[in-house]
């Protein structure tokens, strides 16, 4: 019913998968349902925020899951991604690439109301706000290639070097963390687990796809 969407740089560093050079830091753009604090889809880019990353991730939202590509064999994840479905409300800053015209004229065809918060107020979106809190301090901070969140915090480390990650292993790793760690922690806003509450929710309300895939 309600759904938020926001985008973060990540505090890590990716490398190229054939040259092993630093890449940078990808920005992550998240769709999250309110109810269950169950994230419905991301999108990861190189560009910065854009019109193209927020419908990446609203189109990954939406869509049934495909099961996560374990590039790391020894990694499994264990956890299937149950989320899928038109959300009925859109809630957004009033950043360019959520006033453009393609994300108006997309919600327009598959019935979705656009909230905008005014600005400066992001207590009005804050599980969003919270979940890419949550994402940089408790999983990016932890891989090697963190830059962290301040530049004070690295001292003499110098994320670059200390990269391993391409960003297929990058999405490897972080689903695995998302459907394996997160979803199945008790979160403290809802008293139970993101997993256990969006099957809750499931109970009384029917995932909705477009007519037309």
């Amino acid at each position: 019913e309600r759904v938020e969407a926001d985008h973060t740089p990540l505090d890590l560093f990716l490398i190229d998968e054939t040259n092993w050079l630093p890449l940078g830091r990808p920005m992550l753009t998240v769709f999250i349902d309110h109810y269950s604090r169950f994230p419905l889809g991301y999108y990861l880019s190189y560009g910065g925020t854009s019109a193209a990353a927020v419908v990446g991730a609203l189109r990954h939202a939406i869509l049934p899951k495909t099961p996560t590509v374990e590039v790391i064999p020894t990694l499994p994840v264990h956890h299937r991604w149950p989320c899928y479905g038109r959300p009925d409300a859109l809630v957004l800053d009033n950043g360019m690439e959520f006033l453009g015209h393609d994300l108006e004229s997309i919600a327009m065809d598959l019935s979705v109301r656009l909230q905008f918060c005014p600005n400066r107020t992001p207590r009005l979106k804050g599980t969003i706000e919270r979940f890419l809190k949550t994402v940089n301090y408790f999983f990016a901070h932890q891989i090697p290639g963190t830059s962290m969140a301040r530049l004070h915090e690295r001292g003499d480390y110098d994320p670059q070097k200390h990269a391993v990650l391409t960003l297929a292993e990058f999405k490897h790793v972080f689903e695995k963390w998302l459907l394996d760690v997160y979803t199945q922690t008790v979160h403290r806003g809802i008293g139970t687990t993101p997993w256990a509450k969006w099957q809750e929710g499931a109970q009384r309300r029917t995932q909705d796809l477009p007519p037309d895939i």
